[in-house]
């Protein structure tokens, strides 16, 4: 999902463009509260949510991975 904000949007085109070098490590964080929403308290059980590294880092992954000209 991330990958469609307009900032990522962004850092992939600058990327694509050599603007920033070669890139070799990226470096990345999620901030936030737990999430209140879901139900049964959906996202406090790792067997249904696979836990918040699954749940929220895959978009990070995601986004890393696609390369410019997929976007």
């Amino acid at each position: 999902v991330v990958r469609f904000f307009p900032q990522y949007i962004r850092v992939k085109e600058l990327a694509a463009a050599g603007d920033v070098g070669e890139i070799v490590m990226a470096r990345l964080h999620r901030g936030g509260s737990f999430p209140s929403h879901g139900i049964d308290n959906w996202f406090a059980d790792i067997a249904k949510s696979g836990g918040v590294f699954v749940d929220l880092s895959i978009h990070d992954f995601d986004f890393l991975r696609k390369r410019p000209s997929v976007m």
